[in-house]
């Protein structure tokens, strides 16, 4: 029997009107996500990437095309069907952190379980347990202005996980971080992906992340112009050591303009600008990720056994 994607696109466009000007943000997009991948969309400013990952969240309509979820029309859902759909199945990591300043962080973490309709020492217990997971237990009763970037950007993940998703869609998380609190998301991230086997789609535009994808989506001018299978995917504690992309994903990079600087730090890359985020001063020990995600739980009710322990796809050169 035939795996069913997590996620597909076909033949995906968008076209929007900006007074007598028709811009393409996508055109003819076709891609495939299984479960448990860690995919990355990869390319410059401008080339459709977010508007892609908005359609993939059910936040827009595509102009032409379908997107379809385990098999079902995304387009075939209403609005109650949408809302569902955001609040159970996918959480969203967002580059601006868009916490609510008035709330504390238990409070922020908790706030998607309200319309969910648990009860109010559910919500918190289940709060409490997300901020220990992303290394935040001893600032529960801070609000985001007291926490630094890198700090409200996993306070940010900690709530998109809080009901559970099976799948993560993260929109240039680290794109106003400085590196070390970069090398923090990204950690978290790909600790998701590999202990608790959800599926995570990255968009970015930095190359030094493609190592660690399992497959990558090239993208330029609203087209994706290549998709790769990467043939020796990093692991989580290799984003806090330096190194360099490899040859064959430079090479893929180059063709859709990225410069890859060989130096190992994320903020050095092409179109990588950093906040300043020296009220970060929390260590790696402060963090115990790998420890928590071992027991962290994935919503896979509406997952078969057989799909549940589906295998990615097998890694080799190019597809």
């Amino acid at each position: 029997m035939a795996k069913i994607p997590v996620f597909k696109a076909v033949n995906v466009s968008k076209t929007y009107q900006l007074g007598d000007v028709e811009v393409k943000a996508l055109q003819g997009v076709n891609l495939e996500v299984y479960s448990g991948e860690f995919i990355c969309i990869f390319g410059q400013s401008g080339c459709g990437k977010s508007t892609l990952l908005s359609i993939i969240a059910g936040l827009q309509k595509p102009s032409t095309g379908e997107v379809y979820v385990r098999g079902e029309k995304l387009s075939a859902l209403d609005n109650n069907g949408l809302a569902k759909y955001r609040r159970s199945k996918i959480g969203i990591v967002f580059q601006t952190f868009n916490l609510i300043p008035s709330m504390n962080i238990i409070e922020n973490i908790a706030l998607p379980l309200t319309f969910a309709r648990i009860s109010k020492s559910q919500r918190i217990a289940r709060a409490k347990s997300l901020l220990e997971t992303v290394g935040l237990a001893k600032y529960s009763d801070h609000t985001s202005s007291q926490l630094s970037g890198g700090q409200q950007q996993r306070v940010a993940i900690a709530r998109s996980l809080v009901t559970a998703p099976w799948i993560m869609l993260a929109d240039e998380p680290t794109g106003n971080l400085d590196s070390k609190s970069a090398n923090e998301v990204m950690r978290l991230l790909i600790s998701l992906n590999r202990k608790s086997r959800r599926t995570v789609i990255l968009i970015t535009h930095n190359p030094e992340y493609l190592d660690y994808a399992d497959r990558i989506f090239f993208m330029q001018d609203g087209k994706v112009i290549k998709t790769q299978v990467n043939s020796k995917v990093k692991e989580a504690d290799d984003v806090m050591k330096a190194g360099h992309v490899s040859d064959e994903l430079k090479e893929a990079a180059g063709e859709v303009g990225a410069v890859v600087v060989e130096e190992g730090d994320v903020s050095s890359t092409s179109e990588q600008t950093a906040t300043p985020d020296t009220a970060d001063t929390t260590t790696e020990s402060d963090v115990p990720m790998a420890e928590a995600l071992e027991s962290e739980d994935t919503d896979t009710s509406d997952v078969s056994d057989s799909e549940a322990n589906e295998q990615k796809p097998k890694k080799g050169k190019k597809k």
